[in-house]
């Protein structure tokens, strides 16, 4: 079965604006970044049915004409590449779309050179969100060879020292993408010298856990060392439902002298499992996706214990005795420094103040909000910063927060501490902006009008109104 792949929208400069409904783009091959020239691009109704169609020039590029207002899909296909299907988009009275299409070969091209990938990586990364750092791409798949939609491929790492950083996921950062019909996704900006996993997860299925180190001019994956030489690094993934998921990690959890310890945190590192020892040290950690991945004991005075484990996908895996052995130790940590401005400390830590010093989109804090005046609600301040448009309605007093595209209205999607809760589309999750975030919880607040500048971790399907992120601080009195 041939798959499907991605596309990337792209800002094109025209010379004069061209009459009718107007797609045009480039192919390219989504592993070099190489143009795909001699391939065939069909338009497609909601139906399926072929409208227009041709073929890429020497340069991979297209264009098409669409015959009324209307939403349409794109189709390519090519004797060397999987044929690819690709998401809707609507085409307005006399308007352009330009897009990027994304090709997987139906071989990987190891014998061809690698060409010099810094356009596609801006074409295909919103600006700056990668900064010289490993662009990942792939496909997920489920255990039958079909593409996976709706996918989010989840890329983790920890920001603290690696000596506190085994003990808790409070300073964990992520950055994820969204498959879209055909599977295809990509994650912007994975960091170097730093051990980050990534895993496919869609509702209760689950691929296996990837562990990989991104070096200067090479990758570590589990215990394999690769040269790399260029940015972008392929990851496909296969996810399992839990019906699927049969193997299995057991064992017991000991001091030196053989007694058994309960109440030893067991886990898959980077992931949902987890379990907890009982009072005679056992533990079972069931419907487990296959593949190669780290498991973690830790217990409140004992050294933590980690090890690789493989599995298969029936595995029923043992472990021995001697592995799961713990042994007392004082805790000791790398030195951290604690901030008095705790807000601050935050902003750094969720990588709010990384990314204001990126200048992608608008960025303000609680500090600046009263230099603006006397806000009440959340509006307020969007209202003044600029970048969306504010709209009072009758209908419980609320307001819709919003932006035009080419005469369209456009809601952004909205974040609260890294949660996407909904967009700000009066229909949709998210009826009153200005309940759904009081403004005396809001500590800062990040804004991006359009998908170009909006940063990995909060790219998903829709987000081409671009998002509004809120980092919030909790009530007076908790912590």
């Amino acid at each position: 079965m041939r798959r499907a792949a991605w596309l990337v929208p792209l800002a094109l400069v025209f010379a004069q604006p061209l009459a009718g409904q107007i797609v045009r783009g480039q192919v390219v091959d989504s592993i070099t970044g190489v143009a795909v020239p001699g391939g065939r691009v069909e338009l497609l109704d909601a139906f399926g049915a072929v409208l227009a169609q041709t073929t890429t020039n020497e340069e991979g590029r297209f264009l098409l004409r669409a015959p009324a207002p209307s939403r349409y899909r794109l189709r390519v296909s090519h004797d060397d590449y999987h044929d690819a299907t690709f998401p809707p988009f609507e085409l307005a009275a006399d308007d352009f779309k330009a897009f990027m299409l994304l090709a997987p070969p139906l071989v990987a091209p190891a014998e061809r050179p690698d060409p010099d990938m810094s356009e596609f990586i801006e074409r295909v990364c919103p600006e700056n969100s990668h900064a010289g750092q490993p662009i990942l791409t792939g496909i997920v798949q489920d255990a039958d060879g079909n593409s996976v939609e709706g996918a989010a491929v989840v890329l983790r790492w920890s920001a603290l020292p690696s000596a506190l950083s085994q003990f808790t996921d409070d300073a964990v950062t992520e950055g994820t993408a969204i498959t879209g019909s055909s599977g295809f996704y990509v994650v912007c900006g994975a960091p170097r010298f730093t051990d980050v996993t990534l895993q496919a997860r869609r509702f209760d299925s689950q691929s296996a856990l990837v562990s990989l180190n991104f070096g200067r001019r090479s990758v570590t994956s589990g215990d394999v060392r690769v040269p790399m030489s260029t940015l972008v690094w392929q990851q496909d993934f296969v996810v399992y439902d839990e019906s699927q998921r049969m193997a299995e990690v057991l064992g017991t959890v000991t001091d030196p002298s053989g007694r058994p310890l309960g109440a030893a945190i067991v886990e898959i590192r980077g992931t949902t499992f987890r379990t907890e020892t009982d009072g005679t040290g056992a533990f079972r950690l069931r419907h487990l996706p296959p593949g190669t991945m780290a498991l973690s004991v830790t217990r409140l005075g004992y050294g933590p214990v980690r090890t690789a484990i493989a599995l298969d996908r029936e595995s029923v895996l043992t472990l021995p005795d001697s592995i799961l052995r713990m042994r007392p130790a004082a805790t000791t940590i790398d030195p951290v420094v604690v901030e008095a401005d705790r807000s601050r400390a935050k902003r750094v830590q969720v990588g709010f103040e990384r990314r204001r010093s990126q200048a992608q989109g608008r960025f303000i804090t609680r500090e600046e909000f009263y230099e603006m005046g006397e806000p009440s609600v959340v509006s307020d301040i969007l209202k003044r910063v600029g970048g969306f448009r504010v709209r009072a309605t009758t209908e419980n007093f609320s307001n819709v927060i919003f932006s035009q595209r080419r005469g369209s209205t456009c809601y952004p999607l909205v974040f609260r501490d890294n949660l996407y809760i909904g967009t700000t589309d009066p229909n949709g999750r998210i009826p009153n902006l200005d309940v759904a975030v009081p403004l005396g919880q809001v500590d800062a607040i990040e804004m991006y009008n359009n998908s170009s500048s909006l940063p990995a971790e909060f790219s998903r399907m829709g987000s081409s109104c671009g998002a509004i992120v809120f980092w919030t601080t909790p009530p007076r009195g908790q912590s």
